[in-house]
Formats: structure tokens, sequence, C-alpha cells
């Protein structure tokens, strides 16, 4: 679309839809755009509760630690035991949003 109305969203003159859009198509976008936003509100929440469970799992490495340490025993840091986990290394992946990739 060009022209003066690009931008500036439905026209309340041509009945809320863009200037040369049928009623059909206003829907339709009105529609998608709701479906969007419901979608873009799950996936930050999503988003939200995995990096909750990636913290609460490294805290759980961390007290692991502390305990054994606490015995007496032996036992790698935690960054040498989130880096040898191959489901933290893809959640921390995930979460990070220069590393997630768009499908074609």
């Amino acid at each position: 679309m060009s022209g003066p109305d690009v931008g500036r969203g439905p026209n309340p003159l041509y009945g809320g839809c863009f200037k040369g859009e049928t009623q059909e198509l206003a829907d339709l976008r009105r529609s998608q755009a709701a479906k969007i936003a419901a979608l873009t509100a799950e996936r930050d929440a999503l988003r939200k509760a995995l990096a909750d469970l990636y913290r609460g799992y490294v805290n759980t490495l961390e007290n692991g630690r502390d305990r054994i340490r606490m015995l007496g025993g032996e036992c790698d840091d935690v960054p040498r035991m989130e880096e040898s986990d191959p489901h933290l290394r893809a959640a921390r992946a995930s979460l990070n949003p220069t590393t997630t990739r768009r499908e074609p």
C-alpha cells in the first residue's frame, strides 16, 4: 500500500478499513492482529517460565556442589557443570535472542 494512508491505521470514514480495503479484509486483518498479539503474549510467558526453570536448575546445581564440598568431596564448578549439560546449553541458547532462529 502506498500514499497518504500508509502507517496511519484504519480510517473511520471507510468503516474502520484502510482506503481501498474491503470489510472482509479488514475483519481478517483485525483477526490476525489479535492472534499475533495472543501468540506474542504466550511466547513471552513461555520464555519467562523457561528462564525461571533454568535459574532453578542452576540453583540445584549450586546446592549440590555446596553439599558435596561441605562433606569433603571434590566437585566441578557450576559454570563447568552448566557447559557439560546439553539441555542447559539448549535452554540458554533459546533464551538468548541473538541465537534464536527464524524458520523460513
